[in-house]
């Protein structure tokens, strides 16, 4: 018998691809799906696949996610599914070893702050503002620029932060957290340490329910999702200036 424990890279709900794959000597039983996230409700399949046809299912696999270990595997899946496992996990879930959960160390905000790669979508996680924080935050970027040129930047940045801390309530940091925490086992797996220390200490700044001002992931993400708005507003407002300044009289 061969058993892969397989993750991917966090999406912007906060859900991760994950793949259980059980080979015994004449088929292979692969549960796939999403876990975790702030969206709504899983998704997973459970097939049976026969030996011959199995490693065209594994190599595939294989490729698109990473192998982690095996107990943290199972530690962080629990925790995504609470009680309801989907169908397919209660009667493979007896050939894992035992659930280990990842020990956090203390907060380091110098190591948090490094986000750069943790939001390159080729290493890292988007965190994805909802629609209401969102137009509530470009709502606010414009009220900035009624301001004097002085004081925009200020209030900005004030945006900013107000939007990053409705982004989350105790429930997102909770299932953020545990992105975090896959997105550090899957970085490690992908030998990037930078993105898999920096992913373990935003997810300390989760566990502490900070306000998402203070969690470097996501105000870094909320700065970059209003960074457009900012730039489409001072756009309208230069072409009001050149349309108020060419329809004055000559």
């Amino acid at each position: 018998m061969k058993i892969y424990t397989l993750m991917g890279l966090p999406e912007g709900d906060g859900s991760f691809p994950f793949a259980l794959i059980v080979q015994l000597v004449d088929n292979t039983f692969i549960l796939t799906g999403l876990a975790g996230g702030t969206s709504g409700k899983p998704t997973s399949d459970l097939l049976a696949v026969p030996k011959a046809e199995a490693k065209a299912y594994v190599d595939r696999l294989t490729a698109s996610l990473r192998s982690v270990n095996g107990e943290i595997f199972h530690g962080l899946l629990i925790r995504a599914w609470g009680k309801n496992h989907p169908e397919g996990f209660e009667e493979l879930k007896h050939l894992l070893p035992p659930a280990r959960n990842l020990d956090l160390p203390e907060y380091d905000e110098p190591t948090a702050i490094q986000t750069k790669q943790l939001m390159n979508p080729e290493s890292g996680a988007f965190f994805k503002l909802g629609e209401s924080n969102y137009k509530q935050g470009i709502a606010a970027i414009y009220m900035a620029f009624r301001n004097p040129v002085e004081t925009q930047q200020k209030i900005i940045s004030a945006a900013i932060d107000v939007t990053a801390d409705m982004a989350l309530d105790d429930y997102k940091c909770q299932r953020w957290q545990l992105a975090m925490e896959v997105l550090s086992v899957v970085a490690t797996s992908m030998g990037n340490a930078v993105v898999a220390m920096s992913a373990l200490h935003n997810a300390v700044a989760f566990s502490k329910k900070l306000p998402g001002s203070k969690i470097p992931f996501v105000r870094d993400w909320v700065d970059q999702q209003l960074a457009s708005a900012v730039a489409m507003a001072r756009l309208v407002e230069k072409a009001k200036h050149i349309n108020s300044e060419s329809s004055e009289p000559r």
